[in-house]
Order: structure tokens, then sequence, then C-alpha cells
């Protein structure tokens, strides 16, 4: 295999077995990555959560997973851990919480000083959040370019409906440079039963690889990894 194909490859397995809840197999598997491409053990992490109205009853079990995650997925506050969590928030905009006091942060106290006082309002919409991931992406890489050629970049979204811009093509092309410029993973997080696949297929994909997906292919297993459930 290519670095490439590997590093696809290594990106759906991780995320398969982190956000099922094997995190000593995610881990490995990113330590395994790591030490083949010769690169650090260093991870950004993008956690971007809805908080529409339709979302006013899931939120504090998505406050939890966002905790989880971080804490247990990316060691956030460990000894020696160097990954660091942002958190963004959208409905039919976004917004970065916390920004003025950094966009990531390995602080376990900031991010749930950060997501205390979320509550839920407005449509969905899935532009306003990926482009506010880009804004980020691009200054991260303006201005920490050392750690930007090391590091693994993450996105994690929570949703739970339909969003009302599902046929803007600013998904689609905002998505496609957040993975192919920027090198990052998008995954996708449904949160209740109404929550359709369908919905998020046009932004989700691995670091590098974005078109390696038919998003027209039906067959569930195409996305494996990439499209979750928060009880998964």
């Amino acid at each position: 295999l290519t670095e490439r194909e590997q590093a696809h490859r290594t990106a759906v397995r991780f995320q398969h077995a982190l956000l099922s809840g094997r995190v000593d197999e995610a881990v490995g598997l990113l330590g395994a990555f790591y030490r083949g491409s010769g690169t650090a053990e260093v991870t950004d992490v993008f956690m971007v959560l809805d908080i529409s109205g339709s979302m006013c009853n899931n939120l504090n079990e998505a406050r939890q997973y966002i905790k989880t995650v971080a804490i247990d997925g990316f060691k956030l506050g460990q000894p020696g851990c160097d990954n660091r969590v942002g958190v963004i928030t959208f409905n039919h905009q976004a917004q970065t919480l916390g920004e003025e006091r950094g966009v990531l942060t390995n602080n376990v106290s900031e991010i749930e000083h950060r997501l205390a006082k979320v509550q839920s309002s407005g449509r969905t919409a899935f532009g306003p959040p990926l482009q506010e991931v880009e804004r980020h992406l691009a200054e991260l890489k303006r201005t920490q370019p050392s750690r930007f050629d090391i590091s693994k970049r993450i996105v994690i979204l929570q949703t739970d409906g339909a969003n009302h811009d599902y046929r803007s093509p600013v998904i689609e092309e905002t998505a496609r440079r957040i993975c192919d410029t920027y090198n990052t993973t998008i995954v996708a997080v449904l949160v209740g039963a109404g929550a359709k696949r369908d919905n998020v297929k046009p932004f989700v994909g691995a670091a590098n690889c974005f078109d390696t997906l038919d998003r027209d292919d039906d067959d569930a297993g195409a996305f494996d990894g990439l499209i979750l459930s928060m009880d998964s």
C-alpha cells in the first residue's frame, strides 16, 4: 500500500474502533501508523456539535460524549499528552466556543467550561460549521506550520436531523478542501433514531481521500468508520 492508502485505511479503522469504545485498539492503530510514517503521535480534534432546536433532549448526552472522546479517546490532560480539542457549535450558523482563549486546548476543565452553557435553538445547516473548521485549519497551517506538519487532524460532527441546506454545493466543496487540502478526516456521529445517513454522506471523508467514496452508494459498509451513531 502507498502511504496515502495506508493513511486512509488507518483513519477508517481508527474511527470505528474509537467510537465503538475500543479505545486501546484505536490508540494502538494510530501509534503504529505514526511510527511507520515517521511522524509524531499528536492529534488536533474539532468536536462539532449540532445545537439546533431538535437537539434539546440530546444535549446532555452529546456534552458527555465530547468529554468521553476527549478524555478516554485522546487522553486529554494526561502527562505527556499533546493532543488538543476544540469545540464548535452550530445551528443555522456556527460558533467556536472559547475562541478568545485559544481554539484548541488540552485542558479538560476548559472543555467542560465551554460546554456548560450550550443551549439548543434554530435550524440545522452543515455549511457554516464546515466553513468554521476550514477557517481554523487555514489559521493553524499559517501560524503553527511545524505542528501542522507532524499532527493528525480529525473533525467529529454530531447531529440529529436533516439540514435545510442539504443540496448546497458549499457543503461538499468545503469538506473536500478540509480532507484534501488540510489532510483532515471528517466523521459524522448520528444522534437519535431519526437521524439519516444520507444527510451526512456529502461531507464525511478520510484525510487526503475525499473522492474515494461513492456518495451515491447505498451500501452502508462503504461508510464504515465515517458515519456512526452515538450508541455504537
